[in-house]
């Protein structure tokens, strides 16, 4: 809109000004401010226009995907010992590699979307209202959304460096236990009152259980999935390793 309002002025101008101004002066003008337009129309913009697009597409299609594997894991948690909450799964991995291929920024957007939802769905095992809040909070909001972290390993994830992810699901996934581990603390750990020495024991082996397990099954997932991923990038039409120069 704003570059169809510029042609029109610069038309108005010229015819304006015809008079004043020579032919040779007027074709001058006229072809440098083609160049401009053509300029400020390609280029960088048009590359960061087509990645915004690509980033927000790829962040929606990983985000779904995580529920896929949340689903599956919910499924499996049947049979496991997580009864009041939390399960065994990969739902974190592809909320990692959209921050480590997108940016921080589409790392916390897909990770608070998927936490959202997923709170939505859940069944929820809290026992006061009060309780709520603080699950919501470090559970949903906090322990999903810490995906952001992996934003920050991004420029050298994609210079292929093997390095970056492990970290970052590593690191992801530590916050993600913290999180549920106080969380239990004050909201779902019943068997004592939060300061005494046994809620914390309960809430340290119960979210290390599952938190643990499925760190170890992302790292393997995740490992065996970098080279495709650094396959797709390299090939993609898109630039996405150019914003990092």
């Amino acid at each position: 809109m704003l570059l169809e309002l510029y042609c029109i002025s610069l038309a108005f101008f010229y015819t304006s000004s015809y008079n004043l101004i020579s032919t040779e002066r007027f074709t001058e003008m006229n072809e440098q401010n083609i160049k401009i337009e053509k300029k400020s129309y390609s280029g960088k913009d048009r590359i960061s226009k087509s990645n915004l697009i690509y980033k927000l597409a790829l962040t929606a299609m990983l985000t779904a995907f995580a529920f896929v594997l949340g689903g599956i894991g919910s499924a499996i948690g049947i049979f496991d010992p997580w009864t009041n909450g939390g399960s065994v799964s990969l739902s974190s991995l592809p909320l990692v590699f959209i921050g480590l291929i997108c940016g921080w920024q589409y790392g916390l957007l897909g990770g608070v979307v998927y936490a959202g939802i997923d709170m939505l769905m859940d069944n929820g095992y809290v026992y006061s209202v009060n309780a709520i809040w603080i699950s919501i909070l470090l559970d949903y909001i906090l322990g999903f959304g810490f995906a952001f972290v992996a934003g920050f390993f991004r420029k050298p994830f994609l210079k292929h460096k093997w390095w970056p992810f492990f970290v970052a699901m590593t690191f992801t996934m530590l916050l993600r236990f913290l999180s549920s581990f106080f969380s239990g603390v004050f909201a779902f750990a019943t068997i004592a009152s939060w300061n005494s020495p046994a809620t914390w024991i309960y809430s340290l082996t119960y979210n290390a259980g599952y938190t643990g397990i499925s760190l170890v099954l992302d790292l393997i997932v995740g490992g065996l999935l970098i080279k495709p991923i650094w396959n797709a990038i390299d090939k993609s039409p898109l630039k996405l390793r150019s914003e990092e120069h």
